[in-house]
C-alpha cells in the first residue's frame, strides 16, 4: 500500500511540474497565440468533472486554451491570474492528498465557483 501511495504521489508532483512548466511558458509569451477565435473555441471535451482533482484540471486546460488563443493582452492577464488561482487550488489538492491532510472542501468549493464565475465575465467581454 505505501508503494501504491509513493507511486501516486510521485505521478501528482510530475504532472504538477508539467502544469507549472506550460504556465511559465505561457506567461511569458514563449507559446504563441493560436489565430482561433475565443467564440470559436471548443472548451475540453472531458465529461463534467466529477471530483475536485477532475474540475480544477478541467479550468486549467480550458484556461490554458483560452489564454493561449487570446491576443488581447489585458484578457491574457486576467485568464493567467485565474489559472494561477486555479494551479493553487490544484497544489492544495495535491499536497492534502499526499500528506492524507484533511482540506476544506466546502472552501475549495466556493473558490472553483468564484474562478468560473470570473472565467465567465472574462470570456464574456
Amino acid at each position: 500500500m505505501e508503494s501504491i501511495r509513493a507511486l501516486s504521489g510521485f505521478l501528482l508532483l510530475k504532472y504538477t511540474g508539467i502544469i507549472i512548466k506550460l504556465l511559465v511558458a505561457l506567461a511569458n509569451d514563449e507559446v504563441p497565440p493560436v489565430t482561433e477565435k475565443t467564440s470559436e473555441l471548443e472548451l475540453s471535451k472531458i465529461k463534467e468533472p466529477r471530483d475536485r482533482f477532475s474540475d480544477v484540471c478541467w479550468l486549467i486546460v480550458n484556461m490554458f486554451k483560452l489564454a493561449s488563443i487570446t491576443q488581447d493582452k489585458q484578457k491574457r492577464n486576467e485568464l493567467l491570474l485565474l489559472l494561477n488561482r486555479a494551479e493553487n487550488i490544484y497544489l492544495d489538492l495535491v499536497l492534502s492528498a499526499i500528506l492524507h491532510e484533511d482540506i476544506d472542501n466546502d472552501k475549495v468549493d466556493e473558490e472553483l465557483t468564484k474562478i468560473k464565475e470570473e472565467l465567465q465575465e472574462v470570456i464574456k467581454v
